[in-house]
């Protein structure tokens, strides 16, 4: 009798071994799906396709380009030398419209590229606040829902030693 319960005892424990493991593969497998979109059979397969005797020989085309920009604006203005004092006045009047002009110009163009900089980052700002809330529910998904399987994958290792203790 002793014996007949020792087999019994061995089979329940191979039994609940496969089981547990079988849940905790599933488990993985479910955390893989949420996280990456594809299953634990998928990576398999990528892993076993990744072997150098599984590959196909690939032949990769190199070639490069070399450019350069820059960008700028010049001018140039040529005047009468002034004669009279009230030449230079108006000379340096000219000077300090010109310089009014081109400053408010730079200014209204540098303000152009600080609110487009400014858009460009507040759409970067929802799309990474999108990923945030993405990942967040993703974590939560896989530390909720994996808990009633990593459960009942206990379950088997509670059965075992409950029989263990029973037939000891």
């Amino acid at each position: 009798m002793p014996v007949i319960a020792e087999i019994i005892n061995s089979i329940i424990e191979l039994g609940s071994q496969i089981v547990g493991g079988l849940l905790v593969l599933y488990s993985i497998d479910s955390n893989l799906g949420i996280m990456r979109g594809n299953g634990i059979l998928n990576e398999v397969v990528v892993y076993i396709k990744s072997f150098p005797l599984m590959t196909k020989p690939t032949t990769m085309n190199v070639s490069s380009t070399e450019s350069s920009y820059s960008s700028g604006s010049v001018k140039v203005e040529t005047k009468n030398i002034p004669k009279t004092i009230q030449e230079e006045i108006e000379h340096l009047k000219e000077d300090v419209a010109h310089l009014r002009q081109e400053v408010n110009g730079k200014f209204t163009e540098l303000n152009k590229i600080v609110d487009h900089n400014y858009n460009d980052d507040q759409d970067r700002y929802v799309e990474l606040q999108k990923y945030i809330n993405e990942t967040k529910y993703k974590v939560e998904k896989i530390s909720i829902g994996g808990i009633k399987v990593q459960f009942v994958s206990i379950q088997p290792k509670i059965t075992k030693k409950v029989l263990d203790s029973v037939f000891g």
